[in-house]
């Protein structure tokens, strides 16, 4: 048994002969097949006694005790490391945890082993649900609370990520107090506390634990009922708006939450915030951040295309030919400067490329405009258009488009927006023509439709499952939650 192999109190008496006459099984919690010729008690003795020049060099200063507990610290860590390699389901996680709290050798090293048990959680989840891998984490923490051990942060840090993947609210709110009071909430880990709660628009962290209530949701982001103010520990109450990091992930929250009046509020500080009052350009980093997290790459062009060019690959040949017919080479320029912006190369990387405009008040004004969009507050959206004052360019083009579905509410209206509009009609009957399998032929000012596939294949594309548009957000009220 894995207590018998890490006692440092004396060797069993006939122990290994009667290993060696009787062979044991392998599996979780024993010896294995092949045992060494000296039992690890024993190795640590001699390697006490008689240490390498290797291990004299490394610890000059110990004495034999210091030399022989160092050595059996590692013995047992490596022992209860491999125990939890060979965990394949949380059942087999909390056997090993249970044996290893039996004795206070064994306890001592348990406790630094978070890492270990991390990765044995992880793969436990191949054979587990979520909320199995968070009970079995929450038991752990017990114990070791249980027994006065201390709790790494690390495995308070795990809890809450995995409370925000099973979307237990209970769960929430014991953990974010925790962070609280540890003080060990980063940008990074509320940036992923955030993407934990599966607000992406392809839905994929939906799968394996479905959405969260907007109700509960709402409570994890704006405070638990019945908590005094002193002890808030809801996400809001770690927001540090002078950190980027911080205030784009509220945003982005929110407004999957589409809580427009607290998206109100935070375009009311932002309009005063330093970042924006006294703007600079974004450096390297934050550039490439920005890519990342507004999905930037579709304004990247290949570095070999010549410096200054428009992106003209966004536009379609048929787009090209409609534009040629309709007047001369400035309908294009005009075109290609409204509805997709011109890019700049990069100074710092030539091989990428970025928006001459780039800086930390864009950058946000962008983020404002595109999340009130996503939240479905188009006339909200258009609105802080104007007050930022904020180029028809700089928005991704997804933004653009659908603040063009909803031109009713416009604020601002130009040529660069005309020729926007124009754009975006060529755009939306291309893909009505693609999705039926015809294509516009043009023939001295008139034309014709010819098919350009099988009509029935292209039926049975239309028939085809699309994403859908709810994904990302919460459930509403009574909405079903499957």
């Amino acid at each position: 048994m894995l207590k018998e192999a890490l006692s440092p109190l004396k060797k069993p008496q006939g122990a290994l002969q009667e290993h060696v006459k009787t062979p044991v099984t392998p599996g979780l919690l024993q010896l294995p097949r092949n045992p060494p010729l000296i039992t690890p008690v024993e190795a640590v003795e001699q390697a006490a006694n008689n240490p390498t020049p290797k291990q004299l060099k490394l610890w000059p200063t110990l004495t034999v005790d210091e030399f022989r507990e160092a050595l059996g610290r590692k013995a047992i860590r490596r022992v209860i490391r491999k125990q939890l390699q060979a965990c394949q389901n949380p059942r087999d996680i909390l056997r090993v945890v249970a044996v290893a709290l039996q004795r206070p050798e064994t306890t001592l090293q348990l406790r630094h082993l978070y890492h270990a048990l991390t990765i044995a959680l992880f793969n436990a989840r191949n054979r587990a649900p979520d909320t199995a891998i968070l009970a079995t984490l929450n038991a752990i923490i017990a114990r070791f609370r249980l027994g006065n051990i201390p709790v790494a942060d690390e495995l308070i840090v795990l809890g809450l990520k995995f409370a925000a993947r099973t979307r237990s609210l209970p769960a929430m709110k014991r953990y974010l107090k925790e962070t609280k009071d540890r003080g060990i909430m980063t940008k990074n880990l509320f940036r992923s506390v955030i993407a934990k709660c599966s607000i992406g628009s392809r839905g994929l962290g939906e799968i394996r634990n479905g959405k969260w209530k907007k109700s509960e949701l709402v409570q994890v982001l704006t405070g638990f009922p019945g908590t005094p103010p002193e002890e808030a520990c809801h996400l809001g109450s770690f927001v540090k708006r002078d950190e980027w990091s911080f205030i784009h992930g509220w945003i982005t929250i929110l407004a999957r939450c589409k809580l427009h009046d607290l998206l109100e509020e935070e375009w009311r500080l932002w309009l005063q915030h330093p970042l924006r009052t006294s703007p600079r350009q974004l450096s390297k980093t934050e550039i490439e951040e920005a890519e990342n997290e507004d999905d930037f790459n579709a304004y990247l062009v290949s570095h070999d295309e010549k410096q200054g060019s428009n992106d003209v690959d966004m536009i379609s040949e048929s787009d090209i030919e409609v534009l040629s017919q309709a007047g001369s080479e400035s309908d294009l320029e005009s075109s290609s400067q409204c509805g997709y912006a011109p890019l700049n190369p990069n100074p710092d990387n030539p091989g990428k490329w970025r928006f001459s405009n780039r800086t930390t008040q864009t950058r946000g004004d962008r983020l404002f405009v595109e999340q009130l969009m996503h939240a479905g507050n188009a006339e909200g959206a258009w609105r802080m258009l104007k007050e930022s004052g904020l180029p028809w360019a700089d928005l991704e083009r997804s933004a653009r488009n659908r603040l063009l579905e909803h031109v009713e509410h416009a604020t601002v209206w130009n040529d660069e927006l005309r020729e926007a509009m124009k754009l975006k009609y060529l755009e939306d009957l291309e893909s009505i023509e693609k999705a039926l399998g015809v294509r516009w032929v043009a023939d001295n000012g008139e034309g014709y439709h010819v098919l350009t596939g099988d009509p029935e294949e292209a039926l049975e594309r239309l028939s085809e499952m699309r994403s859908d548009p709810r994904h990302g957000f919460p459930l509403e009220g009574d909405e079903d939650v499957t």
